[in-house]
């Protein structure tokens, strides 16, 4: 079993997908970002991305079982992280909403 982890801004994301008895873990780092513009957010998605193939892999296409897994390492894995982006997103709109009042 393949245990994919992506760490988030210091929390981790975990998602096991049956094949390969291993943990992975890679952390995303959205330092420096500005969550509250689509620009941000889309260097963000990218570096998830990044990490979700580095955790899953990229097999030659023409290894269906080997896709079929990675595939399903993606999608488990993207849609963990969901979760904590939703937050991380949350956190620095409500930053931005406090220091307009201040």
């Amino acid at each position: 079993m393949k245990i994919s982890t992506i760490l988030l801004a210091g929390l981790a994301v975990s998602c096991a997908v049956p094949a390969i008895a291993e943990t992975v873990s890679v952390p995303v780092s959205f330092a420096g970002l500005d969550l509250t513009s689509a620009r941000g957010k889309a260097v963000l998605d990218i570096r998830i991305s990044h990490a979700v193939q580095a955790i899953c892999g990229k097999p030659d296409f023409r290894d269906l079982k080997a896709m079929a897994i990675a595939n399903k390492c993606t999608n488990l894995t993207m849609a963990a992280t969901q979760p904590r982006v939703a937050i991380a997103i949350a956190s620095a709109q409500q930053s931005v909403q406090v220091a307009a009042v201040n």
